[in-house]
């Protein structure tokens, strides 16, 4: 293809938030400017994702944060990587350099990675960085003056590194309903906040593209099932912790739930099956557990519930598809748990940090909710109110724009 214009797509490749994001920017950009060509770097799953909507995918060397036995992020044994991270993360830079030297593209679109800015940077490149997660909040639960002081560290060299960028898109609700919020510095803790733009969310799919939600449950044979989708993202241990924490907590309450028709689809991803077969077992009758889901927003549409990790873009999926939810947070996830609860706060979700000792507590979260017409009233009036924001939209015009000026 000999196009007038290349932009280089950079997400980060922990789960699939990040590329399902600049895929979808990528989609409304090649909409909006006929002329255009994209190419992708990142790394992990979200290589195999690219790939498989059909673009050019350059793969990184793999940074990642590292979980416990029971699927917990782990900060003691994230910071003992330290080193091989560190390594990665310089190779990675070398190879963005020479990535983007060869490809020579217009400008650079960062997903909440360092190295594509660094690069940019170094070859004067014009760059832009979408973010949802500004400020580290770090797992600590004792020494809360070091816990500050290396929160503090970490504010400081995020804050001069993202400088880097031109602009740094939020893909988020302006307040007062941003998701994010805990994850966003106030005024005068970065000097970078002049550069951010609250830009709304990048989803994939948005419920106006789809049938209407009685079209699809009736193509499903859905008449009086009450239907909850269950779809987590992060690492495959994560997936697994949460699956499993997930179906033990169905058997304390799967009577009741099969009274009231309940029918609850899990994506599991490619976690082996096998991992849960033991948990499985006791909730089979109401449960049905699938891999990557393609027609996922068309069964978000049709749910009465939907279940998450409490990931960014899972926490906004389910607010604009007006349905309640309840995020399930692995311990550790402070970003996560702080997205969850912008959502409680806002009253159409309820969040819950999974552990041994409340395996129960999901079930009776579940029922609580399923009759809660109160949140279902309020999702759905502030879902109408806050489709508006259409942040993949927004940031393709923006960078037509400046693809034009230069």
């Amino acid at each position: 293809m000999d196009s007038k214009y290349l932009v280089y797509f950079a997400p980060c490749g922990i789960g699939l938030g990040h590329a399902y994001r600049t895929l979808t920017v990528a989609k409304r950009l090649i909409n909006l400017l006929s002329d255009v060509e994209v190419v992708f770097s990142t790394y992990g799953e979200a290589v195999d994702l690219i790939k498989k909507y059909g673009h050019r995918c350059l793969v990184e060397r793999p940074v990642s944060y590292l979980l416990n036995e029971e699927g917990e992020l782990d900060l003691r044994l994230t910071l003992a990587r330290g080193p091989r991270n560190l390594y990665n993360f310089l190779r990675q830079i070398g190879d963005e350099i020479y990535f983007q030297t060869m490809l020579n593209p217009n400008l650079v679109l960062s997903d909440s990675r360092l190295s594509s800015l660094i690069a940019a940077k170094i070859r004067k490149c014009p760059s832009f960085l979408v973010i949802n997660q500004l400020k580290i909040i770090l797992p600590i639960k004792k020494r809360a003056k070091a816990k500050n002081v290396m929160e503090r560290v970490m504010l400081n060299f995020f804050d001069t590194s993202w400088s880097h960028s031109e602009k740094i898109f939020i893909p988020d609700f302006p307040p007062p309903y941003t998701i994010s919020h805990g994850n966003i510095p106030e005024n005068g803790d970065l000097e970078v906040l002049d550069k951010v733009v609250f830009v709304g969310p990048l989803l994939p799919v948005w419920p106006n593209e789809l049938p209407e939600r009685k079209i699809i449950r009736e193509r499903m044979n859905l008449d009086r099932e009450r239907l909850i989708l269950a779809s987590f993202s992060g690492l495959e241990k994560e997936r697994e912790s949460l699956i499993s924490y997930l179906l033990k907590s169905l058997s304390a309450c799967k009577d009741v739930l099969k009274r009231e028709n309940v029918k609850i689809i899990i994506s599991g991803g490619d976690v082996p099956s096998h991992s849960f077969d033991k948990y499985f077992k006791n909730v089979k009758e109401i449960v049905e557990i699938r891999g990557w889901i393609e027609n996922k927003h068309q069964l978000l549409k049709a749910s009465d519930v939907a279940i998450t990790h409490g990931g960014h873009t899972s926490v906004i999926e389910a607010l604009i598809y007006g349905i309640p939810a309840i995020h399930i947070i692995n311990p550790g996830h402070t970003e996560r748990y702080s997205n969850a609860l912008s959502a409680e706060k806002l009253r159409v979700a309820r969040a819950l940090i999974a552990n041994k000792t409340n395996v129960t507590d999901l079930c009776s979260l579940l029922i609580e909710v399923i009759y809660d017409k109160d949140m279902y009233r309020r999702v759905s009036t502030l879902s109408k109110k806050l489709t508006r924001y259409r942040g993949d939209m927004k940031i393709a015009s923006i960078l037509v724009k400046k693809l034009k000026e230069a």
